[in-house]
C-alpha cells in the first residue's frame, strides 16, 4: 500500500511537473494565454453561428421538392 501511494505520488509531481513546463495541452492552455483567448473567440463564433442558424435556417438549408435554387444573402450585423 505504501508502495502504491509513493508511486501515485511521484506520478503526481511528474504530472505537475510537466504542466509547469508546458508540455502536452494542459501545460501549453495554461502556460500561453494566446490559446484561451483563441478558445473563448472561436466558442464565441459557434455560439454567433448556431443562433444564426436558428433564426435564419433558409440560409444553411435549402429544401425543394421541384428542383430550383435560392441565393444566399449576407447577414446584416446588429452592430
Amino acid at each position: 500500500a505504501e508502495a502504491n501511494i509513493a508511486v501515485t505520488i511521484k506520478n503526481i509531481g511528474n504530472l505537475s511537473k510537466r504542466i509547469n513546463n508546458g508540455e502536452g495541452t494542459l501545460g501549453l492552455f495554461m502556460q500561453d494565454d494566446k490559446i484561451y483567448k483563441n478558445l473563448e473567440k472561436s466558442t464565441r463564433e459557434l455560439a454567433d453561428l448556431l443562433e444564426d442558424i436558428k433564426v435564419n435556417p433558409s440560409r444553411y438549408v435549402n429544401f425543394s421538392i421541384i428542383g430550383g435554387s435560392s441565393r444566399y444573402n449576407q447577414p446584416v450585423k446588429d452592430n
